[in-house]
């Protein structure tokens, strides 16, 4: 899965582990 909230969102990293 694509992660676009990475560039909008700083803590995206954190949110990559959620959503994987």
């Amino acid at each position: 899965m694509f992660k676009p909230y990475l560039q909008t969102c700083p803590t995206g990293l954190l949110y990559d582990t959620k959503t994987n």
